[in-house]
């Protein structure tokens, strides 16, 4: 974590039209990854050491007393003791005994798709021995028996702590963001002690850390002696202003690895700024905010200030903005839908759900699925090949039929030019009409179009009769 020191900001700077500038906020800041959750690839030596000092001890434990208490059953790694905590997603997990991180293993023969090794690197650890030194101690000394060295992000807290009190300035009406309608509030009244904006896998935590501090704890002991040295107080109100990110959200970005993670801590935690913002309302016009066009409106100082005081130290940063992957659309196939089919109804079997045939099968119908080659072929959009035969521009149909191509205009060709294409469509009409599948539409059209040309000739023809008359 790194931090931003300086004087609290005064009254007396809460500047113009009733908001300050960027430059006016001046309380300490202290920014980093407080929360950290990875996977491990485990290694050839994993499946003996699962089995035997793992899956053994605990459901031998289970069998003899029927459960087991808490804290009472606890294991070494690397001369490390750890104590059991539980069962979860089919992990056992376990926690080292001064609390710093959580490590959960699974059974290497089971749900093969998901990683055995599930780590979770606490705020004590963090804070007490810093995020870079706490993983490399965990990967590189305690777990390095067991396992590769590829660690895989699933969710990480990119966080701010702040000397001020942001429920005061951050107001939810003010916030524009596309995940604004899953905000929520807990508090009073008037303010609030969190607000949560978006859902996982990605949203913004903005809560009065003060409030859920424990003074007697190990934990806000180690958080104390990290802040005071960057300006910060615990025993006075301070805020975290933290977003939480998920897998799903961080692979739009390419951030995969552990290592993906942080050394794109500063642009992550940039790119949330500009997909959440605080706005300042005192620009916009009286219509604009009755239309609640807050979109219009600049992003509010205090916004500009924490994202310019958000920095990770640790490692180098990345200075490349993130992009979001755009992945092009997989083109579906029958075979597509026959394995998602088929691993839906295995779902509902496992429900016990009873499915009636004849819905199942009026669902196949309304949606098209379930025609024949034949009613597929009718449906399915078809567009006419192009041929050229000397000078002559010719579309093909299904059959293969040559159906001439007709000039923009029909004015501008002579009578003889007119029957020889009234000539070749009623040839192309009759070859089509020798297939099982006709394809005349084209056809139909064209000749239609001939006919009514030769018509209007016609009727010029009689008037220019009667006049000589």
């Amino acid at each position: 974590m790194n931090t931003s020191i300086n004087a609290p900001l005064g009254t007396e700077q809460e500047g113009l039209n009733g908001v300050a500038t960027s430059q006016a906020y001046k309380f300490p800041t202290a920014s980093g990854i407080d929360s950290v959750y990875y996977f491990i690839e485990s290694n050839a030596e994993y499946k003996e050491f699962f089995h035997f000092s793992i899956f053994s001890v605990v459901e031998h434990e289970k069998e003899k007393n029927g459960y087991i208490p808490k804290d009472s059953l606890s294991i070494k790694i690397s001369d490390i003791e750890f104590v059991y905590l539980g069962k979860d997603q089919g992990f056992y997990f376990f926690a080292d005994r001064a609390g710093a991180f959580r490590v959960g293993f699974k059974d290497p023969d089971t749900n093969t798709g998901v990683h055995d090794i599930r780590v979770q690197l606490q705020g004590i650890g963090i804070y007490a021995l810093g995020l870079t030194f706490l993983a490399d101690y965990i990967n590189g000394t305690i777990l390095k028996e067991i396992s590769k060295p590829n660690y895989y992000i699933t969710r990480a807290d990119l966080n701010i702590f702040c000397q001020y009190d942001l429920g005061s300035i951050i107001e939810p009406e003010h916030i524009v963001t596309r995940k604004r309608k899953f905000a929520r509030i807990i508090g009073k009244k008037n303010t609030y002690e969190t607000l949560y904006v978006g859902k996982p896998p990605a949203m913004l935590r903005v809560y009065n850390k003060a409030l859920e501090i424990d003074h007697d704890s190990m934990k806000s002991y180690f958080l104390k002696r990290y802040l005071e040295p960057l300006g910060i107080n615990a025993m006075e109100p301070f805020w975290n202003f933290e977003f939480e990110c998920h897998r799903d959200f961080l692979k739009q970005y390419k951030i995969s690895t552990l290592e993906d993670l942080l050394s794109n801590a500063e642009a992550l935690f940039h790119k949330m700024m500009k997909q959440i913002r605080l706005v300042d309302i005192t620009s916009l016009t009286h219509k604009d905010l009755e239309a609640d066009r807050l979109y219009k409106a600049p992003t509010h100082p205090l916004w500009d200030y924490l994202d310019q005081a958000y920095t990770f130290n640790a490692i180098d940063q990345k200075t490349i903005p993130l992009e979001r992957i755009v992945y092009a659309p997989k083109e579906l196939n029958a075979n597509d839908f026959i394995e998602e089919f088929r691993t839906l109804t295995q779902k509902y079997a496992e429900h016990s759900v009873i499915v009636n045939y004849e819905e199942v099968r009026d669902v196949l119908h309304e949606s098209r699925l379930w025609l024949t080659k034949k009613a597929q072929k009718a449906i399915k959009p078809f567009i006419p090949i192009k041929l050229q035969a000397g000078d002559r521009k010719y579309l093909l149909t299904r059959n293969h039929t040559a159906v001439p191509i007709l000039p923009k205009s029909l004015e501008h060709i002579n009578d003889d030019e007119l029957k020889m294409m009234h000539d070749l469509l009623t040839k192309a009409l009759h070859q089509e009409l020798t297939c099982q599948d006709q394809d005349i539409a084209l056809i139909v059209k064209h000749t239609k179009e001939i006919n009514a040309e030769k018509e209007r000739r016609r009727a010029g023809q009689k008037e220019l009769e009667l006049w000589r008359q």
